[in-house]
């Protein structure tokens, strides 16, 4: 598992390279208020991308759990499902700008209808990610992982370089890199077309396994990212500009809990409950190792870091390190474990946890964030991460049987032997 990782991580270091390069271009030519307009319009097209892609990917990963064979036979409804879901997101985000349009502060028509655009072709990214992911073909699963990443780079170097940067140009880029992406996700659905005969009973199987799964999953996206929409609402572009440094620097951290979890719905696929339990908890730890050391480094180097790629305007987001890395640490684990609750199918427990997690994440962003403006969002962030760290450990103790929290989130010697054996 650990060598596998190493090579999974490789698609992802692409990836991190590429973002990181588009962060440090974006940030020196357009600066904070730049920065802050951008990552609003992101945040709203995200948050139509979780309301309404139903969480099929989820669908996709538990039915298979299941039932193997039923991959081949979602593929098809899964392609014709981000088609429509997909554009009726973007129809409906359009339409709430024009009714409410003070809820997207600082946000005109264009850069909202720019982001909206964009939703189609990542749900179908999304969808045949799960995909690629539950067939164990990791090659395509990293190729369609790391497209749009690429693609982005190519397109704002290619801009920098005739000096054409600017908000509008960055959503353009956007949503071209979004639309390749698409259209190589499609491709990858496509040899399972021949296949597109589901049949009823495995239709309402994949609409209710998603339904359930759904509300979850927009309880926790509320949770990760209302802030950044709250912050907008509530503060001027830079501020939104500076907070959203903070948070993309400290979260690439979790690249590597997410590689971890890429790979372990395979590895974790017609196991035994307590060789799952095995597996899950040695991720864990690896997990929670790799994160905390990682944390601590670049706390320790916040001040030059920032400077380097956020350049002359973005000083601020130093004191915020404070609380992101800590908070990336707690979440990492929830982000593998979660993967065992998904398998599992206990939406309706983690959907009544999501809510109440929710409530106080915008709770406390909504009198935080006025009273001491972007530092009320990073002390959210920080406990509403360690609440979620609590409630995983304690669906250990439920879900998988009593378990020592050094088990959990301390190294192993036998985690360290694990490199050197084939898995």
């Amino acid at each position: 598992m650990l060598k596998r990782l190493f090579f999974n991580l490789g698609s992802k270091g692409v990836v991190f390279i590429s973002q990181f390069i588009v962060l440090i271009l974006t940030n020196h030519i357009i600066g904070p208020n730049g920065r802050g307009i951008f990552i609003a319009a992101i945040a709203w097209s995200n948050t139509f991308l979780i309301l309404f892609n139903f969480s099929l990917s989820t669908a996709i990963l538990n039915l298979s759990n299941q039932n193997p064979n039923n991959i081949y036979k979602l593929a098809y409804t899964s392609a014709v499902a981000a088609f429509i879901l997909g554009f009726a997101s973007l129809i409906l985000g359009l339409l709430m700008f024009n009714i409410l349009p003070s809820l997207f502060n600082n946000l005109s028509l264009k850069y909202a209808g720019l982001a909206f655009a964009t939703i189609p072709f990542m749900m179908i990214q999304q969808y045949a990610l799960a995909v690629v992911q539950v067939k164990g073909n990791f090659r395509a699963f990293n190729i369609l992982y790391s497209s749009y990443a690429i693609i982005n780079l190519t397109g704002i170097a290619v801009v920098w370089l005739i000096h054409k940067t600017s908000v509008d140009f960055l959503l353009y880029i956007n949503l071209f890199a979004w639309f390749f992406t698409g259209a190589l996700g499609f491709y990858l659905l496509y040899p399972d077309f021949k296949k597109r005969y589901a049949g009823n009973s495995i239709l309402r199987l994949f609409a209710k396994t998603s339904l359930a799964a759904h509300f979850g999953s927009i309880v926790s996206f509320a949770v990760s990212r209302s802030d950044i929409l709250i912050i907008n609402y509530f503060c001027i572009e830079k501020e939104t500009g500076i907070y959203g440094l903070a948070v993309g620097i400290s979260q690439v951290l979790l690249i590597i809990p997410l590689s971890i979890q890429n790979l372990l719905y395979h590895s974790l696929l017609g196991k035994e409950k307590e060789e799952q339990k095995k597996i899950l908890l040695h991720n864990s730890r690896l997990t929670f190792t790799i994160i905390f050391v990682a944390s601590i480094s670049i706390f320790l180097l916040s001040s030059p870091f920032v400077a380097i790629v956020g350049g002359k305007g973005f000083e601020d987001a130093v004191p915020l390190f404070k609380y992101f890395l800590p908070a990336v640490v707690f979440y990492s684990i929830p982000m593998v474990l979660s993967t065992q609750w998904n398998m599992m199918g206990i939406f309706p427990q983690i959907n009544i946890i999501a809510i109440l997690i929710l409530i106080l994440s915008l709770a406390g962003n909504i009198i935080l964030v006025p009273l001491i403006g972007i530092t009320g969002g990073a002390i959210t962030f920080l406990v509403i991460a360690f609440l979620s760290f609590c409630i995983h450990i304690w669906f250990v103790q439920k879900y998988l049987g009593k378990t020592p929290l050094q088990d959990i989130i301390f190294i192993k010697a036998i985690d360290i032997q694990a490199f050197y054996k084939a898995t």
